[in-house]
């Protein structure tokens, strides 16, 4: 049986070399994802500034609200797939940040499914939504990755998640007494 461990300076020192490698497209990544995201905002902001009718006004506001939820989706679908792609050693485009039409409706069940969840917990004195965020964290990421179902990958989620956290304990990571062992 082969042990299973996990060490940081790997993880970390990966997605230094990686940032390293990739700096320009990081930085135009960066850059193209304020502009896209913050898009709506600033229509926002303009449209307030304008002496509309209250209708059209409301009609407006909550129109441009859906567009930046759904252009924040799609954004967000492709930086997952763009992480992905470089823990897969490949050479993501920044066209992949738009390529989330396959994932979309699936990735908002789940999104929406994760919200709720937490809300539940967080209404059940804070510490069950904390344990629920941590338990379901993974659930975008099996959905965008695998093609998972909703639910299929809330499922999925909580037993990734408690057998990595299994191994963490296990060689001591997670453990607050293992820092007493060495005084």
């Amino acid at each position: 049986m082969s042990e299973k461990y996990f060490n940081y300076t790997d993880v970390f020192g990966f997605g230094w070399d990686t940032m390293k490698k990739n700096l320009g497209f990081f930085i135009g990544l960066v850059f193209l994802f304020i502009v896209i995201t913050y898009s709506p905002t600033i229509a926002i902001k303009v449209m307030e500034g304008m002496d509309l009718p209250r209708p059209l006004h409301m009609t407006l506001f909550i129109s441009l609200q859906v567009i930046g939820f759904a252009i924040n989706s799609v954004i967000a679908i492709g930086l997952i797939k763009i992480a992905l792609g470089f823990c897969d050693e490949l050479k993501p485009t920044i066209a992949t940040l738009f390529d989330a039409f396959d994932c979309f409706w699936r990735y908002i069940a789940v999104s929406i499914l994760y919200a709720l969840i937490i809300y539940g917990g967080f209404f059940l004195l804070i510490v069950p939504g904390v344990i629920w965020a941590v338990k379901f964290s993974l659930c975008t990421y099996f959905v965008i990755d695998k093609g998972l179902g909703p639910i299929e990958a809330l499922r999925i989620g909580d037993l990734d998640v408690a057998a990595d956290a299994a191994v963490l304990v296990d060689d001591g990571t997670l453990d607050p007494c293992a820092g007493a062992d060495a005084q």
